[in-house]
């Protein structure tokens, strides 16, 4: 990577979003032809890059803008922000680590299962669908007449 190559180097959330939008403006692109490119919502970008700046740039719409403004996402080291953070001490005290920690993967079961069940792929709920909808109809009248709620015509009908 070369600096020729390099576009900008914002320091803040603000800087980023005026280069973005500096290079859609480059491009000659209007907001509505980014969303239209990203599949973003019309009237997103505007709100994005716009003076009121109401939504905030997520990392979706970012990802979504990047190559549609022929940009990519580089991580590069920053040698002074190294010096000026090596002597706050951020070194990592291996004695507090946890290793072998089996918590997560527990937590991940449990979450899984969880989530299985809120969707219904493990739960009562989608053993029932399995079953016709017209035994789930008779069931249901059964109880019905089973806690006195219907007449007594009903009650024998269902008994048969």
């Amino acid at each position: 990577m070369n600096d020729s190559d390099v576009y900008a180097s914002p320091a803040h959330k603000e800087a980023l979003l005026n280069a973005l939008a500096e290079r859609a403006a480059e491009l000659g692109y209007s907001h509505a032809s980014l969303e239209d490119v990203c599949g973003l919502a019309q009237g997103h970008v505007g709100k994005v890059f716009g003076p009121s700046r109401s939504k905030g740039l997520g990392f979706d719409t970012f990802y979504l803008l990047l190559p549609a403004l022929g940009l990519k996402f580089i991580l590069a080291t920053d040698r002074d922000a190294l010096h000026r953070y090596a002597e706050r001490g951020l070194k990592r005290n291996g004695n507090q680590a946890r290793v072998g920690n089996l918590a997560q993967q527990q937590v991940s079961k449990r979450i899984i299962s969880r989530v299985q069940r809120y969707f219904g792929l493990r739960s009562a709920a989608a053993r029932k669908r399995k079953i016709a909808q017209d035994a789930i109809e008779v069931n249901g009248r059964r109880a019905g007449a089973a806690n006195g709620k219907a007449n007594t015509a009903e009650r024998a009908a269902v008994a048969r």
